[in-house]
């Protein structure tokens, strides 16, 4: 019989993530709603779900934060404030947290929050409320703050109108008003009868900072973007457009910008809209009343002609499988070395970082260090790169005004002669012998044109982690990353689509073949960068020059530390702009890369790492135990940590297979990182490579193996044990063993009763398998049989599960070896002795009985029965509020159903505390399957919570031993199970345990 299979593919998960998005989007709305009507508890219980979907969207821990805040939770509200102050500097968060500390008494904690905030941004009249106290309580004399017009107050007055009480210094010297050019001073201090107030000393750069972009739209007929002050977004920005002539036009910006892509709080920026019919021709510059030029700015004639088809020339590039590389006879590197070429705009320590890490790499003979000053902002940085040019050690070059990346990188690359050149950025750390090794690699073939290496940060140059992000290593990491990378690889090189700035070796023959009137970087269409060095690399690859990564190279990167011209919502903005950009001119250039992503021939040069770092992990002697699992989330996976925990502290390594991508994943988990993985390249292609998986673990020293999961796994991998030679113990999670259903779930939505063979050909041929893998019944069933008389052991964690397997499999007998250890059977007075108060709600003198749902609510665990009950609530009106904290496979039905709150997933360490909150009478586990274990009715009882449940799996079974609760027939209509719950909420047992007055 043919068998349908379920498989979760990429577009399932990217329909997930948009309808996750689109219910945390739901879930802000119905916050805001409640906001305007008055019900600040809703509002915070809406943004707490959204929260959690989102995962923790900027904009909706700030409105969470608020809410906080309103219903008297100024301690989480101060939690959440500070973490978002350190990813964005906001004056509404800053004040609102001076304001939350304020409130737990953290007097000059708040003081604090409030000097910073006030010191980089200007006071709002609506803030300014509690200033005065924060002050005060702290022993501050005051609060100070300036706005954008020069007005300068000390406790809200003009701090001149206030006599010699109150001393004003502009750059350390005495004045009796701001001067005219105070704008171009460094910051303002007011003290009152000597002492600083609460903001001095004033920073006046950050107060009157702009922040904007711009770009052609509409063919290249308009020019359009916003502007803004983040210090002081109520005021609107003065634009400043100047022509290649020199001409000035200024613009007032009023109309707020629509949908701009920031993810920081509150961004307000003004919309900028204006035809190029009425500017003049050539290239415009745009600025801010800071006199700082606008993201994306200059507009040149060549970025508009870019929308026209004919007038840029395009490259049409072929979209093909990248291949590995072709072997051609080697060419001898010139002499000296190249020029290392670092354009720097900020970042003082890892500037420094960098060149001394290139000073340590470079050979005797090698080329200068360039460093090319992009007009920074950081006096210190500049001074510190004048004494490094003065001792020698670097060739100093100054920009007048800040160009950006493209602009900077040409300026050291003409300074570099006739060399090659090494373009690095400044947040790099770059070992020992790899410039040189670089330089080998170039001259690996006649037609190499650059070369990038491997680094824990650079797109498809990111090792482990493919995607990037990986943690930067020191420099002692750096290098021994370098020494695997060149072991494992060599000197290895692999065609890729484009090179990577980060850290770009570039042949002298390549630049000067490639190279344009303007150098080697198109300033007139990439700005102050993003996409620059790809066009290069596409523009010389059309007159033959290839572009390769070196696998046995690697190089550190902080990632987006170096040169930051463009931040927020205005870097996100250029790099759209320019990739959009790039495509007009290359046409098939994102085709082209995720062509080379699909494809990844990176891969095996990854896994060749990974191996000599696995290698390089174990014991001596090696032992270990292996571990076989699925790639879910749950019960499963918990155990699993939980076993890999326990093996380590026994002194053997845990090695963990779980099934990815369609091979075998070989990890060791982390006990300082549990969720990222130590070896995520050291996947195995299966069948195909069983061999060389079975190489690998055999010097493992392996003792035997745990088989927990084998979904999602290929077939031949459960012979793995057999071609080791290594003993394994089966462990019971739930029937994969004979259902192909798993939880023994049939077609109607309910425990299936497990039926003979034919029952369960009938209940695939409706629904198909979950396994994975098409086999039949019987076949599923003679192969466990065999499994479990081969095991050494097989464990269960229930009486229930035990008595289930060994009933279908009458030669195997499970051991019992529960999860968590339950109390036995208490008294109730012992229960509520332990128990919390129950915090009873009402609509007028009836009390409505609080039920919470814990945990992922699918279809195995009860969601059609939870709708059922719903439903009968409604038509009976009963007094009977349903809370679910946790989530569901379709929250928004549940909502609409009335269910009373659906919390979204919750982390395990805030679980207990977040059922508490929800002040509920008892928990109810509506289950419908025999589960083998149960962690949230755990949860559930570490809450104080009684449960009820059906009469079926582990669940029952452990509710009857503990006496913590009441078991339900399993066939019960909804509206029987309804009248038990409200039964049970009533009980005069159940009041006694308020009585109890429990506070655990």
């Amino acid at each position: 019989m043919r068998l349908r299979v379920a498989r979760v593919t990429a577009a399932h998960r990217a329909k997930w993530r948009s309808w996750t998005q689109e219910q945390a989007q739901a879930a802000f709305l119905h916050g805001q709603a409640a906001i305007a009507s008055g019900d600040d508890d809703g509002a915070r219980r809406w943004f707490e779900r959204s929260r959690r979907i989102s995962g923790g969207a900027p904009q909706v821990e700030f409105a969470l934060a608020m809410s906080r805040l309103l219903t008297g939770d100024a301690a989480g509200a101060a939690d959440l404030l500070n973490r978002l102050l350190r990813r964005y500097d906001f004056r509404e968060g800053g004040t609102a947290l001076a304001t939350a500390l304020h409130r737990v008494g953290a007097q000059r904690d708040a003081a604090r929050a409030l000097s910073r905030a006030l010191s980089r941004h200007a006071p709002a009249g609506w803030l300014l409320a509690g200033m005065d106290a924060i002050a005060r309580d702290a022993g501050w004399p005051g609060w100070c703050g300036l706005d954008g017009s020069g007005r300068l107050l000390a406790d809200g007055a003009d701090a001149f109108a206030q006599g010699p009480v109150v001393e004003v210094l502009v750059d350390g010297a005495p004045v009796a008003r701001l001067p005219p050019d105070w704008r171009s001073a460094r910051r303002i201090e007011v003290r009152r009868r000597g002492v600083a107030l609460l903001g001095s000393p004033l920073d006046i750069g950050s107060i009157l900072r702009c922040e904007g972009f711009v770009e052609c739209l509409d063919g290249g007929r308009l020019l359009q973007g916003w502007l803004w002050h983040p210090g002081e977004a109520e005021r609107a920005p003065l634009l400043t457009i100047e022509a290649a002539d020199g001409t000035l036009i200024r613009h007032r910006l009023e109309a707020v910008a629509e949908a701009i892509e920031s993810e920081a709080p509150l961004t307000r920026p003004r919309a900028l809209s204006i035809p190029f019919s009425a500017l003049p021709e050539g290239t415009v510059r745009l600025f801010g009343d800071d006199g700082r030029e606008l993201t994306g700015s200059p507009i040149t004639p060549a970025l508009r002609r870019s929308w026209r088809p004919g007038l840029v020339r395009q490259t049409r590039i072929p979209v093909r499988q990248i291949e590995g590389p072709a072997r051609q006879p080697a060419s001898r590197p010139p002499a000296p070395g190249p020029d290392v070429v670092i354009p720097v705009h900020g970042g003082l320590d890892c500037t420094l970082a960098c060149i001394a890490s290139v000073r340590a790499s470079r050979r005797s003979d090698a080329g200068r260090i360039v460093v090319v000053d992009d007009a920074g902002p950081e006096p210190a940085l500049a001074r510190a790169l004048d004494v490094l040019a003065a001792e020698g050690a670097i060739v100093l070059i100054r920009l007048p005004r800040t160009l950006g990346y493209p602009g900077a990188a040409n300026a050291g690359i003409a300074a570099c002669a006739r060399r090659d050149v090494m373009l690095l950025n400044s947040d790099t750390l770059v070992p020992p012998g790899a410039i040189e090794a670089l330089r080998t690699a170039a001259y690996s073939a006649p037609d190499i044109g650059s070369v990038t290496p491997l680094s824990n940060d650079a797109s498809i140059f990111s090792y482990p982690d493919r995607g990037g992000g990986n943690p930067l290593p020191d420099q002692a990491g750096v290098a021994a990353l370098m020494a695997l990378a060149a072991a494992a690889n060599g000197g290895e090189v692999i065609d890729v689509p484009t090179g990577h700035g980060y850290c770009l070796y570039l042949r002298r023959d390549c630049l000067q073949d490639s190279a344009r009137g303007g150098g080697v970087f198109r300033t007139d269409l990439f700005a102050q960068g993003y996409a620059e060095e790809n066009e290069f690399c596409l523009r010389s690859a059309a007159r033959g020059w290839r572009h390769v990564a070196a696998t046995g190279i690697y190089v550190g990167h902080v990632g987006q530390a170096s040169f930051e011209v463009a931040v927020g919502a205005a870097r996100t903005a250029l790099m759209r702009r320019n990739l959009a950009t790039l495509n007009r001119l290359h046409p098939g250039y994102d085709a082209l890369v995720e062509a080379h992503i699909a494809a990844d021939p990176l891969a095996r040069s990854r896994r060749r790492i990974d191996r000599r770092r696995f290698v390089a992990g174990r014991g001596s002697p090696p032992a270990g135990v292996l571990l076989i699992t699925h790639d879910e989330t749950g019960g499963v996976s918990r155990i699993v940590a939980e076993r890999a925990a326990s093996i380590a502290r026994r002194g053997l390594r845990p090695v963990v297979l779980r099934p990815v991508g369609g091979g075998c994943l070989v990890d060791v988990p982390q006990a300082d990182a549990p969720d990222r993985h130590a070896t995520p390249n050291l996947v195995f292609r299966l069948p195909q490579e069983i061999d060389l998986l079975v190489e690998l673990l055999a010097g493992e020293g392996l003792v035997h193996a745990e088989w927990h999961h084998f979904l999602g796994h290929h077939p031949v991998l459960r012979t793995l044990c057999d071609r080791l030679g290594l003993p394994f113990d089966m462990v019971i999670h739930d029937y994969a063993s004979f259902c192909a259903r798993i939880a023994l779930v049939g077609p109607t939505g309910r425990y299936c009763g497990e039926p003979d063979l034919a029952g369960c050909d009938a209940c695939i041929a409706l629904q198909g398998s979950l396994l994975g893998e098409a086999i039949a019944p019987a076949d599923l069933y003679e192969r466990s049989l065999a499994e479990f008389v081969r095991a050494r052991r097989v464990v269960a964690p229930s009486i229930d599960a035990c008595v289930r397997i060994a009933r279908h499999f009458t030669a195997v007998r499970p051991e019992l070896l529960a999860w968590e250890a339950d109390r036995p059977a208490v008294s109730l007075q012992d229960f509520a002795d332990r128990a919390p108060p129950r915090l009873r709600l009402h609509r007028g003198a009836v009390p409505r009985a609080r039920i919470c749902l814990i945990g992922g609510i699918g279809r195995e665990k009860g969601y059609d029965v939870l709708l059922a009950c719903l439903g009968d609530r409604n038509r009976r009106d009963l007094e009977l509020d349903f809370i679910l904290v946790g989530s569901t496979r379709d929250d928004a039905a549940l909502l609409e159903a009335g269910c009373s709150e659906v919390t979204g997933a919750y982390r395990e360490a805030e679980a207990v505390a977040l059922v508490r909150e929800q002040r509920c009478d008892l928990a109810w586990l509506p289950s419908i399957w025999p589960e083998t274990w149960c962690f949230t009715l755990t949860l559930a009882w570490r809450a104080g919570l009684n449960a009820v449940c059906f009469d079926i799996g582990a669940q029952a079974e452990r509710v009857r031993a503990t006496g913590r609760g009441t078991v339900l027939p399993l066939a019960l209509p909804a509206p029987a199970i309804n009248d038990a719950l409200l039964r049970l909420c009533a009980s005069p047992a159940m009041i006694d345990l308020q009585e109890a007055g429990w506070r655990g």
